[in-house]
């Protein structure tokens, strides 16, 4: 009877006391077992993805026309979107038709780094052809 020598009672424990230890370490280890883990990607609905590895680049910036230049970095195709704009023909001819839209970063009265979707041609089928 090894909880009978640790509680300090030499084998004359009772019956009840020893049912009470048991009931009591049975509790513990539930609570303990049944605590959920506190995950961060289980605050957010729907967690996390792997994406898989993440690879760093180093880049560069040239002060004097604050131009981005990556070292071995590989060129992607233009991210655009095919949504509608007005086009006009002149000050007063308008129509509402489906237009390129592209992300332009060199915008005017605007800091380094400030982007826009900005509208590139009039009456797309398809931005990957225009």
């Amino acid at each position: 009877m090894f909880l009978a020598s640790v509680c300090g009672h030499n084998n004359t424990m009772n019956n009840h006391t020893m049912k009470l230890l048991v009931l009591l370490f049975s509790i513990v280890h539930f609570i303990i077992a049944q605590r959920p883990v506190d995950e961060p990607w289980s605050l957010t609905g729907d967690g996390l993805r792997p994406t898989g590895e993440t690879e760093y680049r180093v880049i560069e910036v040239e002060e004097d026309n604050k131009r981005v230049v990556s070292l071995g970095r590989r060129r992607l195709a233009p991210y655009e979107l095919c949504l509608l704009c007005k086009c006009c023909a002149g000050n007063t001819t308008c129509i509402t038709m489906p237009c390129c839209f592209g992300i332009d970063c060199h915008l005017p009265n605007k800091p380094f780094g400030v982007c826009a979707f900005v509208p590139k041609t009039c009456n797309c089928a398809s931005c990957a052809a225009a």
